[in-house]
């Protein structure tokens, strides 16, 4: 009879699921605890809900935000949107030299600017591009030709 050893593969693929199980429960439980923290700073979730309504109806309904709306818009410090403005990263409008406004235009601007495309999005346009370029190649080879005869 033979004698074959016994594979114990089962008994770690468990161990392997059991661990990636806790891990996510843990990780389940700070992002839990992350939003607690969160709801805490803003006085809890009435205080939560009562300001991100506010966020969204100055979004939707105004034209041109103070520093404040653009820092609570952007989950910015104040200081933080004031450095932006300082460096010339977003623009904005000092009517009478004192109060800063930024339009909305001006921040998507902002935002389209920093946008960091997916793998998906650089794929299409390195097509296009090489697309573009074997056309411009077929095009010169034509005109050679042409030129020829």
């Amino acid at each position: 009879m033979a004698n074959y050893k016994r594979q114990e593969k089962a008994p770690k693929i468990r161990m392997t699921r059991a661990r990636y199980d806790s891990e996510f429960f843990c990780e389940s439980v700070n992002r839990l605890m992350d939003l607690f923290d969160t709801l805490e700073e803003y006085g809890g979730v009435l205080s939560f809900l009562t300001k991100f309504e506010k966020i969204i109806e100055i979004y939707q309904t105004r034209e041109y935000y103070t520093v404040q709306e653009v820092a609570d818009i952007l989950h910015f410090s104040k200081g933080g949107v004031y450095k932006l403005l300082e460096e010339h990263e977003l623009s904005y409008y000092k009517p009478g030299g004192k109060h800063c406004f930024i339009s909305r235009r001006d921040l998507n601007a902002w935002m389209d600017k920093s946008k960091i495309k997916s793998d998906y999005e650089i794929e299409g346009e390195v097509r296009l591009k090489l697309f573009e370029l074997a056309k411009a190649r077929k095009q010169k080879v034509l005109d050679k030709l042409r030129r020829r005869k």
